[in-house]
């Protein structure tokens, strides 16, 4: 464990460079209401986050909503713990009371940690090490903080984990998606990839099981698109249509809605 100055610099420096790391630390301002994650695990404030997120969708699908919510959620969580450890090695144990949720428009824009979170330096010969440093990160960030609010919400308001789940390894796929086209980053991605994709927390599935990857060559330009195993259910908002990687487009409608963009 080092200093949290460090780890501070290290995230300044990311975000400086240009990478989207959406990680405060307790202490300094964030822009937006700021609240515990915790205070998600009671029913009655999670309820109550998940209709104003509907409500901002002009709906009342709570469903919907507590989907919305816990995808930017995910997105905002994964890329602020995962980016540190695909470019720099640095594995923040971002356990769930460890953790307050930055909220913009009532949906999740920001993380910020405690002054007392610990993280790990993965930069070590010793592949057991890593190896068992990466499955702290992994536990924290999975089993602990994403796993235990996607079981409240599913308590809460009924939402299947498996469209959670699918949130989480949809972005994962995104993410390290991004990684490669940095080639000084790649191998050590794809590492990382081919680690996570195939592990499995106590209460998760392998987010090798979330999504495929399929090839397009009618689209224009020709290229590989993920799509999902369970749909996020945001074509049910007002206004709103099916996302790219849904698992409820045909072949034809993926390659419509792609070559549609470039016109």
């Amino acid at each position: 464990m080092s200093e949290l100055s460090s780890l501070e610099n290290l995230v300044q420096n990311l975000q400086t460079s240009g990478l989207h790391v959406p990680l405060f630390f307790r202490g300094k301002t964030a822009s937006g209401e700021v609240i515990p994650v915790e205070n998600l695990l009671d029913e009655s404030t999670l309820r109550s986050r998940i209709a104003r997120a509907a409500e901002r969708m002009n709906s009342d699908n709570l469903l919907a909503a507590a989907s919305l919510f816990q995808k930017w959620y995910t997105s905002t969580l994964l890329s602020s713990v995962l980016t540190p450890l695909l470019t720099a090695q640095t594995g923040i144990l971002a356990y769930l009371e460890q953790t307050e949720l930055v909220l913009e428009n009532d949906l999740p824009a920001g993380i910020r940690l405690s002054e007392s979170v610990q993280w790990v330096s993965l930069s070590t010969k010793d592949a057991g090490r890593a190896s068992r440093l990466r499955s702290k990160v992994y536990q924290a960030l999975f089993d602990d903080n994403l796993g235990r609010l996607i079981y409240k919400i599913a308590e809460a308001i009924g939402l299947s984990p498996m469209i959670m789940w699918g949130n989480a390894g949809n972005y994962i796929g995104y993410l390290y998606e991004q990684f490669f086209k940095d080639t000084s980053q790649g191998l050590a991605s794809r590492q990382d990839l081919d680690a996570l994709l195939n592990s499995s927390g106590s209460n998760t599935p392998r987010f090798s099981s979330t999504y495929q990857t399929i090839w397009l060559e009618e689209a224009t330009p020709p290229q590989s698109v993920r799509v999902r195993n369970t749909c996020c259910l945001r074509y049910q908002f007002p206004g709103c249509q099916s996302c790219l990687t849904c698992p409820r487009l045909s072949r034809e409608e993926r390659v419509e809605m792609i070559n549609s963009k470039y016109k």
